[in-house]
């Protein structure tokens, strides 16, 4: 037997790997998004509005697993974070910061 090698199990290393090819994996795609805006070919409004809502639905979709699959965690509900994200906007300025959401998204869509 060598004396350098080593046994691995094949679920570990498929393991292991994910996490490498997950991050050559985002850098390709930063490179490709670059290459694009400054080719003109991605304008920057639509890189911002595919951003946003791949993000919303990412967090839909988070969301949704995290109840679906642990029903009895302790997440906050819905209405717990409608809230606190209301209070957060009245601590920023209130009706200002508001209408700096509401700006984007017409300036947007």
């Amino acid at each position: 037997m060598l004396a350098n090698v080593r046994h691995y199990e094949y679920w570990s290393v498929v393991l292991e790997s994910t996490i490498i090819s997950q991050h050559i994996s985002s850098i390709v795609i930063f490179v490709a998004v670059f290459i694009y805006l400054y080719l003109g070919i991605l304008s920057s409004h639509a890189l911002i509005t595919i951003g946003t809502a791949g993000s919303a639905i990412g967090y839909g979709f988070w969301d949704w697993s995290n109840t679906m699959l642990t029903p009895d965690s302790n997440f906050q509900s819905k209405d717990s974070i409608i809230h606190h994200s209301v209070n957060i906007a009245e601590q920023m300025e209130g009706p200002y910061f508001i209408s700096l959401i509401i700006d984007f998204f017409f300036f947007f869509f």
